[in-house]
């Protein structure tokens, strides 16, 4: 996962946790048992996936990839089929790998 991505998820998740505590600020407010639900829902779920996220992005950066490969083509190295350096990288990978 990119750094570049992963701070991105990680912001849209603090919005998310955020309307959660105003949820249930205005639930606690209006005396809402629907508010306060939602409200709850929102705040531990997105509490939750962020937790997943750093957990997911620290055992991504911890083998060593930190760069985001073009999997799916896009306008990386090789346009939009994909091929180009990122395949030559898998491949000294993957012949690295048969060799150990």
């Amino acid at each position: 996962m990119c750094m570049y991505k992963a701070g991105f998820i990680l912001s849209m998740e603090l919005i998310v946790v955020a309307a959660g505590f105003y949820f249930l600020y205005l639930a606690k407010r209006e005396n809402s048992k629907h508010l306060k639900i939602g409200g709850y829902i929102l705040a531990v779920g997105g509490i939750l996936i962020a937790l997943t996220t750093t957990v997911v992005t620290i055992k991504h950066m911890s083998c060593g990839k930190r760069q985001c490969k073009m999997r799916h083509g896009g306008y990386g190295p090789g346009g939009w089929q994909g091929k180009g350096q990122w395949d030559k990288e898998e491949a000294v990978e993957k012949a690295e790998v048969e060799e150990n």
